[in-house]
């Protein structure tokens, strides 16, 4: 099963805003100019918003203007946890993993993702549960990753991360030295070298690559 309708909706609109809010500062820019910049973007600290803002508008206050127009355009949408879903899937494939793994989570999440997981059944399967809110860093930040592996002692070597995003999450996984599961949901051929050991589209995937393992 690959991303749910609901996923594909979240994160068109997602561009959308951002190209809106853009435009008003650079007219001819084109929803392929966003898709290109949004995995530059997504590759420094901070907000991917603002960081693709800052890339595409040289103006500072014009590209801090269009990322606040974007922020607001978001907050009208409403509440994030009222927009996500746990995949139904998921659950019983982290079930299945963690008699045999150590599952942990490595999120960009506030707080209260957490009830949304416990509430599906998926949670529970973690022994490590915290995400970015509790740490005060978001990825790529080294210093999550750190920290992460450090409190659960995990050997990074012998450590998986899966994750859709290439530059913000594979990747400096990649510089602690482990293995990479790309989840591919979005059409894109050009990738960086060696950025992933494996790749999947269906989390169902994970069984028969991880009981192979």
């Amino acid at each position: 099963q690959r991303r749910s309708d609901a996923d594909d909706g979240r994160d068109e609109k997602r561009i959308d805003i951002n190209l809106a809010a853009l435009q008003r500062y650079l007219p001819q820019l084109k929803r392929e100019d966003v898709l290109e910049a949004w995995h530059q973007a997504s590759s420094r600290i901070g907000s991917i918003d603002r960081n693709l803002a800052q890339l595409l508008i040289k103006d500072a206050d014009h590209a801090r203007q269009a990322y606040e127009e974007v922020r607001r355009q978001k907050a009208a949408r409403g509440n994030y946890l009222q927009l996500v879903a746990v995949r139904p899937e998921a659950a019983g494939i982290c079930e299945q993993l963690a008699k045999k793994y150590k599952l942990g989570l490595i999120a960009n999440q506030g707080i209260g993702i957490k009830e949304k997981l416990a509430a599906a059944g998926v949670l529970q399967h973690f022994t490590h549960q915290r995400v970015s809110e509790e740490y005060g860093f978001e990825k790529p930040h080294p210093e999550l990753y750190r920290r992460i592996l450090e409190e659960t002692q995990a050997d990074p070597a012998r450590s998986v991360m899966i994750d859709d995003n290439i530059e913000r999450s594979l990747l400096p996984a990649k510089t602690f030295g482990m293995t990479t599961v790309w989840y591919k949901l979005d059409e894109r051929e050009q990738v960086p070298a060696g950025a992933f050991d494996h790749r999947i589209t269906d989390l169902r995937e994970l069984l028969s690559l991880f009981y192979e393992m």
